[in-house]
């Protein structure tokens, strides 16, 4: 597959204004854009691979989203435009010394 139809997938997951599902075997689950907690991106990495991954903390469970999920591009985007604070190029920013994570705070709920 070429790299532009990769980027525009959709994969495993679709949008809504308030949120996304991700289809997990034969169900979907739901997910709010309101009820995200904390965004956590990091890159991990070890012999004759590296791969990027964002962890979605909720109150009742966490969600991890790795680069080899079909989808991974929009889910990318998608978030950056629900959460404008977070950077735009902030996959370009993630420090990569090879075979080590490195945790990026994407986003963290102001405390109310």
């Amino acid at each position: 597959m070429n790299f532009l139809k990769l980027y525009e997938q959709l994969g495993v997951f679709s949008y809504m204004e308030d949120g996304f599902t991700v289809r997990l075997g034969a169900g979907m689950r739901k997910y709010l854009y309101a009820d995200i907690e904390t965004i956590l991106a990091y890159r991990v990495g070890g012999p004759g691979y590296d791969e990027m991954r964002m962890e979605l903390a909720f109150p009742d469970c966490a969600l991890r989203v790795a680069e080899c999920v079909p989808g991974w591009y929009q889910f990318v985007l998608k978030i950056k435009q629900a959460f404008p604070t977070i950077p735009t190029d902030w996959e370009l920013q993630m420090p990569s010394p090879p075979f080590a994570m490195n945790v990026v705070v994407l986003y963290k709920r102001p405390a109310s």
